[in-house]
C-alpha cells in the first residue's frame, strides 16, 4: 500500500474489534487512504455513505471494515441457523465480486467466518433471450 497516498489516521483510531485490527496489521494495512478516513467516521456507526474515488484509492477496504466491524461486534440472532448470511455485498461486475470476496478474505483471515461468492454465470445469448421473452 506504499503507491498509495495515506492520511495520518490509523485503523487503531477507530473503536474496532481487535480481530479486525489484528487482520487489517496482517494484511499490511495500518493507515487509512483519504477516502477511508472520510468514509468510515460515517460507516461504522451505521450511516449510509456514498464514495467516488479512483480505482485502487480503497473503496473495498473502506466498505469492508464497517461490514465485519459489524459482524463482529453484533452477535447473530439466537434462531439464526449457521448456513443463514449475515452480509450480503452486491457487486455490479464477476471481476469486482471477485475482488471483494479476496480482499474480504485477507482482512478476516484472523477469525473465523465464512465467506462465499457467487455470480448469475449469464451469457450474453441467455440474457437477451431472457429479456426479450414475454412475461404473463
Amino acid at each position: 500500500m506504499s503507491d498509495k497516498p495515506l492520511t495520518d489516521l490509523t485503523f487503531s483510531t477507530f473503536d474496532l474489534h481487535p480481530a479486525l485490527i489484528a487482520g487489517l496489521e496482517s494484511a499490511g494495512f495500518t493507515r487509512c487512504t483519504p477516502i477511508q478516513a472520510l468514509t468510515l467516521p460515517v460507516a461504522l456507526p451505521g450511516g449510509d455513505v456514498a464514495g467516488q474515488a479512483q480505482t485502487g484509492t480503497g473503496k473495498t477496504l473502506a466498505f469492508l471494515v464497517a461490514v465485519m466491524n459489524r459482524l463482529l461486534i453484533r452477535p447473530a440472532l439466537a434462531d439464526r441457523k449457521p448456513e443463514d448470511p449475515r452480509a450480503l455485498i452486491l457487486a455490479p461486475t464477476r471481476e469486482l465480486a471477485i475482488q471483494i470476496h479476496k480482499d474480504a478474505v485477507k482482512f478476516g483471515a484472523t477469525w473465523a467466518c465464512a465467506l462465499r461468492w457467487s455470480t448469475a454465470g449469464w451469457t450474453t445469448t441467455s440474457s437477451a433471450s431472457c429479456c426479450s421473452r414475454a412475461w404473463t
